[in-house]
């Protein structure tokens, strides 16, 4: 069965194949999607009717109208389908079911459905005269041509004028038709979005704390190369000498710094009884009464103790 992916693609290709005159071609398109809408059916009656298949074309737009039975335009084209075929009772009730779906507005624009065209009701009086004439029904072919012309909205609606003036030559006149690419469309951004899209793209590194580091992606973290252990070890030093909070300290000022026993700072000077340090990416005074100063680990050793513990860590994740 085929999916909905490949139905639009489908629909897609047959719009464009009508688009390019090769109508055979789209109505291959249209035929092979399966459970077609009634949008699709509508397409295939339309093709049809390019192709001269004016029987094929009225069942097509009798399924149309199976599936959507308030479809106006589907009853404009089944009553041209019949009234070609010669069956001129069918395509008058067509015409007359198509201005009844009209509701008493002078236009319907299916743009919105996807279809771009705009079904006026003087095209459907004037095809509903049309047949009038041809069962010789001339006095109602007058009044539908002259209630017509009272509701015209185009330079196209001239035609009505012209059919008036055929009545009285007791000559017959054209049909109005659709064009032969008037079709419904998928929307635009539907099909752009069949394709395969990568939204996340290639990761790449922007910035790094160690030198030439150009890996990217999803990995256990890896031990820092030999090259890259003095500027790591560098950029994870802070500066100044590492000390132990063991007294808590409120700040007072905006100079100082609020810390905690227990929190480790690291000391870049000292006088009279103040020490500037850094702490949580902050940089104050705290009293030095409420630091004790440790000894800095963090040597070469220390860099080797922490890859090991990345590299063990990403193993029991199962990285």
């Amino acid at each position: 069965m085929a999916t909905l992916k490949e139905n639009l693609r489908l629909w897609d290709e047959g719009v464009a194949a009508c688009d390019r005159g090769e109508f055979r071609t789209a109505l291959e398109k249209f035929t092979g999607i399966q459970d077609p809408s009634a949008k699709i059916l509508f397409n295939i009656g339309t093709v049809q009717m390019a192709l001269g298949q004016v029987q094929p074309a009225a069942k097509s737009f009798s399924s149309t109208l199976e599936k959507d039975e308030h479809l106006s335009v589907a009853y404009f084209q089944r009553g041209l389908a019949n009234f070609k075929c010669g069956r001129d009772q069918e395509g008058l009730r067509d015409f007359q079911e198509s201005y009844q779906r009209l509701r008493r507005n002078a236009l319907i624009d299916y743009k919105q459905l996807g279809l771009r065209y705009k079904l006026c009701a003087c095209e459907v009086l004037y095809n509903t005269a049309l047949v009038h004439f041809k069962l010789g029904q001339t006095a109602q072919c007058r009044e539908m041509l002259l209630e017509a012309q009272k509701i015209k909205i185009e330079p196209r609606h001239n035609v009505i004028d012209t059919a008036l003036e055929c009545l009285d030559r007791h000559q017959t006149f054209q049909p109005i038709e659709m064009p032969s690419n008037v079709l419904f469309r998928p929307a635009t951004s539907i099909i752009q979005n069949l394709e395969k899209k990568d939204y996340l793209g290639k990761a790449k590194v922007v910035s790094s704390i160690t030198d030439r580091d150009d890996f990217s992606g999803f990995e256990p973290l890896r031990r820092p190369k030999e090259s890259q252990t003095k500027s790591l070890d560098a950029a994870l030093r802070p500066e100044g000498t590492p000390h132990r909070v063991v007294r808590d300290h409120v700040p007072t000022s905006a100079e100082e710094l609020e810390v905690r026993v227990g929190n480790m700072v690291f000391v870049a000077a000292q006088e009279e009884g103040w020490c500037s340090v850094s702490f949580s990416n902050k940089i104050g005074l705290v009293p030095a009464v409420c630091l004790e100063e440790l000894e800095d680990k963090r040597g070469k050793g220390f860099l080797e103790r922490l890859g090991d513990l990345f590299h063990w860590s990403g193993k029991k994740a199962g990285l």
